[in-house]
């Protein structure tokens, strides 16, 4: 049942406007020029006013050159309304098949889109996590690059007191040389003095040998001195050994003490060897992680590069799937809107 104030006369009026306008007597045409009813009262009126124009005109009431030219017209509009109804049909049918086409190849595109994104996604978590990886032994490095630096101030400490303590084993030494070089010329002294009082008392013994010989006669009165003068040379002979034993024994505790400083100083040489060794070692590895800490940086620089051109690339890709998106919403749309044209169509056929 249609509604108040719809009825046949109102539908069969906007038919004939429309037919004056020459466009086709729709439902949706005659509602556009209604302003109302529905479609089933609307669609039921045209199809009891088709049957109407469908009916045989009777000979009576109209002439028969009209009717035949009525029939003509008609059969000619409703042939060329078929026409054209077949080829916006077919070309509807044609523009479907290749919406069809685009939105299979768009599904498609959209497949390969997602799946270069799942792997851009992945391939960018194996790249976080090899950036995590890296700045953990950048920061291991970083520690232990500390750490051998403190040990290198540590190792220079003892390079510095070990310096001090051979300077002082080296003035010590330098004294001790000094001394046994004095002690040397003082034995080279007293020896020489030694000689030559030696030499001295020889010339002298002779010279009062021939006296004695020549003074046979006072011999018993200087026998009294000849002896004592023995025994005071006998005396200074004495003393003058007991001073060269003296210097002997300092000079071998001087040798002992210039071997045990020598000793302590070849064992401070060794350890300053060592010590040297180690500190060159020391430089070595901190300069291979120096080295390491340099490839890391630049490892880190590659992979932010690469992390920023995979954003771009998932971005671009983000944007192809949005365009993509958009192509397949308009073309959902002109589906739609076809699909409303068929469906008029068959209506008016």
């Amino acid at each position: 049942m249609g509604r108040l104030g719809i009825d046949y006369h109102d539908v069969a009026q906007a038919i004939a406007e429309l037919q004056g306008s020459g466009k086709s007597p729709t439902v949706d045409n005659i509602r556009l020029i209604l302003g109302t009813g529905s479609k089933t009262t609307i669609n039921r009126f045209l199809h009891e006013w088709k049957q109407k124009q469908e009916q045989p005109l009777s000979e009576s009431s109209v002439p028969p050159e009209l009717l035949q030219m009525i029939k003509g017209l008609w059969q000619a509009l409703v042939d060329k309304t078929n026409d054209e109804a077949t080829l916006y049909k077919q070309k509807i049918d044609d523009q479907l098949k290749e919406y069809e086409q685009q939105y299979l190849q768009a599904q498609h595109n959209i497949q390969s889109l997602q799946s270069t994104l799942h792997t851009a996604q992945e391939e960018k978590s194996i790249l976080e996590h090899e950036k995590n990886q890296l700045f953990d032994n950048y920061k291991q490095t970083k520690e232990s690059n500390i750490q051998l630096t403190e040990r290198n101030n540590a190792i220079k400490q003892q390079m510095a007191q070990i310096q001090k303590e051979q300077a002082n084993l080296h003035q010590l030494l330098t004294q001790a040389q000094s001394t046994i070089k004095q002690n040397q010329e003082k034995f080279e002294t007293l020896r020489q003095e030694n000689a030559l009082a030696l030499t001295q008392k020889e010339q002298e013994y002779q010279e009062k040998i021939s006296y004695l010989e020549q003074e046979k006669t006072s011999i018993n009165h200087d026998n009294v001195k000849l002896q004592f003068e023995v025994e005071q040379f006998k005396t200074s002979q004495q003393q003058l050994k007991a001073d060269n034993n003296h210097l002997s024994e300092n000079i071998q505790l001087l040798q002992k003490e210039i071997m045990i400083k020598t000793s302590e100083l070849q064992s401070l040489t060794k350890s300053y060897q060592q010590i040297s060794e180690n500190y060159h070692h020391d430089q070595k590895l901190l300069n291979k992680l120096k080295t390491e800490k340099q490839s890391l940086e630049i490892e880190i620089k590659f992979s932010k590069e690469q992390y920023v051109k995979l954003e771009a690339s998932f971005e671009e890709a983000q944007a192809q799937i949005q365009n993509l998106n958009n192509s397949l919403l308009q073309a959902n749309q002109e589906n739609s809107l076809l699909l409303k044209r068929v469906d008029t169509l068959e209506l008016v056929e």
